[in-house]
């Protein structure tokens, strides 16, 4: 019991939060040093010399180097003139210029022998590809692996069967064992919506999503949300959890699950009107399809997921505000943990968590959590709630579409503001808290809130900066996380302003 007397102390003590989350920071910095020397045969595993095994010949090289640029060469490119003339990748450079000898001579030596030389089918492929001709460049991709398998020319005709549209093609292909690993996760939920076969979709989006996750990803994405829902938990005052604790769980994983029906009408706004992610850098353009396309659909999806939990907060109705109030932000904390795996994947970590933590995963919880109490009361009493419910939606969307776009393209006039993404989350939590305080506020707890969000913070920041020397150098790895761990300012800022609780010195 004496250590849980000093943890209070030190809580609800300004000067005992500061030296506490000291010695938590430096453990971590000693963590990630051990962690550095342990991980240091990985590491260059990973980066060392042919570690990247770039290919030596000039066949593979055209393989390798010619399908990543893939896009680049359908746009168009100039001859590029080789020290080598007689390669075939100075060949292929001119074939894919348009230069019409090279054609000729290409035709010439598909047509020669009946088993051409390795690469030269992949050439006609990618011709076919420039030209718009997908069906014929898939041919002649599929010849090139029936004589000279390869993953990459496999990759290529995957890409013309899709571009021509021959997804039922894709789906054969996919059962056959050389084509599995490609036709899996990600291309097959697309091809199944092709084919309307929503069990294939949902199997392979689950593949997508989960297939060699990593449990080191896994423990920073729970962990991040963990945090947050043992923060919010604490506005509830003594007791008055208990009768819904068994609930939290179930809105954690609705929201988890709210991920999946989100990416697949993501799909679905993309086959079927063409709504997808600006590429330019148009500021109203992207505040345009961040509000009606994710923020739509996010928002919606999470509250759809959350409706099933008005039945048990309508049963009881004690604390059915604060109830739908808090099981709605445990709903948006579910769906930001599920979100969060495939940004820790992506970005090797690096300071992703940290960033994560105090903003989007923050973001998704309050606006969850106040849309969940507009459709509660909406539901109990539409007469006097059902415009108050509609608009406080309508804020929840659009400040979901101001923090996305604020983070993706420049505002005219002024250039990347992406920094005032906190405008966005201090509107979130103000909506967030404004209910709160109509709940009765936040009460003294054994341990502050604020205490648990700082030493939370700052153990995700000692966790990620160990676990990214993995990838990193000991001093890459604390310095790009320690950078992004700044950006945590302005959320603690808006957070605790919000919160108001008593700190001593």
């Amino acid at each position: 019991m004496k250590v849980f007397q000093l943890l209070r102390k030190l809580s609800y003590s300004r000067s005992g939060l500061m030296k506490s989350c000291a010695v938590i920071l430096g453990s971590g910095v000693l963590a990630a040093v051990l962690a550095s020397w342990m991980f240091q045969g990985d590491r260059e595993r990973l980066w060392g010399a042919g570690a990247e095994d770039w290919p030596v010949d000039e066949r593979q090289r055209l393989y390798e180097h010619w399908y990543w640029d893939l896009e680049r060469l359908l746009a168009g490119m100039e001859v590029i003139e080789d020290p080598e003339e007689t390669s075939l990748e100075a060949f292929g450079r001119k074939v894919l210029a348009g230069d019409a000898a090279a054609l000729a001579e290409l035709d010439a030596r598909v047509q020669s022998v009946s088993v051409p030389e390795k690469g030269v089918l992949f050439l006609q492929a990618l011709h076919f590809m420039q030209q718009g001709e997908y069906g014929k460049a898939a041919d002649f991709a599929s010849l090139e692996n029936t004589f000279h398998p390869h993953s990459i020319v496999r990759l290529l005709t995957v890409d013309a069967l899709f571009r021509a549209g021959g997804f039922a093609e894709l789906a054969d292909l996919a059962e056959v064992p050389e084509y599995s690993d490609i036709l899996r996760g990600g291309k097959m939920v697309r091809v199944a919506f092709k084919l309307g076969d929503l069990p294939l979709m949902f199997r392979h989006l689950l593949i997508a999503e989960y297939e060699g996750l990593q449990v080191s990803l896994l423990i920073l994405a729970l962990l991040t949300g963990g945090i947050w829902a043992s923060i919010l938990l604490h506005v509830y005052p003594t007791g008055g959890l208990k009768p819904v604790r068994v609930w939290v769980p179930v809105a954690l994983l609705l929201g988890w699950m709210s991920t999946w029906p989100t990416v697949m009408a993501l799909i679905w706004m993309e086959e079927r009107f063409g709504f997808v992610q600006p590429t330019g850098k148009d500021f109203f353009e992207a505040l345009l399809f961040h509000t009606l396309s994710v923020g739509v659909r996010e928002e919606l999806f999470k509250l759809l997921l959350f409706s099933p939990l008005l039945l048990v907060i309508c049963r009881d109705r004690r604390r059915g505000e604060l109830d739908a109030l808090m099981l709605g932000a445990m709903t948006g904390l579910g769906f930001a943990i599920e979100e969060n795996l495939g940004y820790f994947s992506a970005a090797m970590a690096g300071g992703i968590s940290a960033s994560r933590f105090v903003s989007a995963t923050l973001l998704h919880a309050m606006l969850t959590g106040t849309a969940a109490l507009a459709l509660y009361r909406a539901v109990r009493n539409p007469g006097k709630w059902l415009a108050d419910s509609v608009t406080v939606l309508a804020m929840v969307i659009g400040l979901h579409g101001v923090y996305n776009a604020l983070l993706s393209a420049p505002i005219p006039g002024l250039g990347d503001m992406s920094y005032f993404y906190g405008a966005a989350l201090a509107g979130a939590v103000h909506l967030f808290f404004r209910e709160v305080r109509v709940q009765g506020g936040v009460h003294v707890r054994a341990i502050s809130i604020t205490g648990l969000f700082f030493w939370g913070y700052c153990v995700l920041i000692c966790l990620e900066m160990a676990f990214s020397t993995l990838y990193y150098p000991l001093h890459e790895a604390i310095s790009m996380v320690g950078e992004t761990a700044l950006t945590g300012v302005i959320t603690a800022f808006v957070f605790l302003h919000a919160l108001r609780e008593p700190i001593g010195e």
